[in-house]
């Protein structure tokens, strides 16, 4: 599936087209200047990740009195077809002077100065070209304007990535990691009906998709003449442009707290997910029996603990 595909099919599920997410979904603060690309050996493959801080995915910590929003989620997207260079950081300084002649001068713009700029989206010392840093602490240098019919493939930590799109980009080859959640089972009669006749709630159709994380990364890398602009993703990002925070760029020692903080937080966030789907099963096991004798019995309380129903 190509870029402007998935968008396509992302805009199938009701409340995930690029107006409603720009215009009324949450975000938590961006932390752009942290993105980061790798890529792949012999391959035209280029992968994107960033970290956005967590607004609405809770958690309830061991010796925290309540629950708070996770730290952060990790956004990932792979684009097939992009032409890069893979450069050091000596061999990047080289051709940024060979490029530009006010940074020839290494006395006035020693290296650590030139690495400094570059995590600057602004500075643009090549013509059509962006520059990424990558986490090993080398640099691609990436063609702009990548095109919307390059193939892609998402992934991010979040729930509503999870739950909604998930098991369906698996499905379609979407997914980067390639590995499905097992199908969720609703806790209501609504959704649990729904469940039955093949057609859950909150993606219906089945479309594969992308998550209000993955369509702000998308629109970032757009908005930054990296991708292609497509389907009214950097008009819809642009036109709500006040309501996102970019979080000014973390030192080395920040960044890996934060990612230690992250993996502990969607650690969490994982239990509590399975959590939730053992709950749902009792409750399809109990559900299969009502339907047969008294029907829809809302007195009835899961308790994770012994694995049964009980009184409420």
């Amino acid at each position: 599936m190509n870029i402007s595909e998935l968008i396509r099919s992302t805009s199938y599920v009701k409340g995930y087209d690029p107006k409603n997410t720009f215009s009324n979904k949450k975000f938590g603060g961006i932390m752009f200047y942290n993105k980061t690309a790798r890529v792949k050996p012999n391959s035209s493959i280029l992968e994107v990740s960033m970290m956005i801080q967590g607004s609405t995915d809770s958690i309830l910590p061991a010796k925290e009195a309540a629950s708070r929003a996770v730290a952060a989620h990790k956004v990932m997207i792979a684009i097939r077809g992009v032409e890069q260079q893979a450069v050091s950081a000596d061999t990047l300084c080289e051709l940024i002077r060979s490029a530009r002649d006010a940074y020839k001068d290494e006395e006035a713009f020693p290296n650590e100065e030139l690495l400094s700029m570059v995590v600057n989206p602004d500075f643009k010392p090549f013509e059509d070209k962006t520059i990424m840093p990558q986490a090993n602490g080398t640099y691609v240098i990436i063609n702009d304007k990548i095109s919307k019919e390059c193939d892609i493939r998402v992934w991010c930590s979040c729930s509503s990535y999870y739950w909604v799109f998930q098991f369906y980009n698996v499905e379609n080859n979407v997914d980067i990691w390639g590995k499905a959640p097992a199908r969720y089972i609703p806790k209501t009669k609504k959704g649990f009906e729904a469940f039955v006749k093949n057609q859950p709630m909150r993606n219906p159709g089945k479309h594969p998709g992308m998550c209000k994380h993955i369509m702000l990364l998308l629109a970032l890398l757009m908005d930054s003449d990296v991708v292609a602009e497509a389907r009214g993703v950097v008009g819809n990002y642009k036109a709500n442009i006040e309501r996102f925070k970019k979080v000014d760029r973390m030192t080395a020692d920040q960044y890996n707290t934060l990612m230690k903080k992250y993996a502990s937080d969607h650690r969490r966030l994982n239990q509590k997910r399975d959590a939730s789907r053992t709950e749902a099963a009792g409750f399809a096991q109990l559900a299969g029996m009502q339907r047969k004798n008294v029907g829809w019995d809302k007195n009835l309380k899961w308790n994770p603990n012994s694995g049964h129903w009980r009184k409420a």
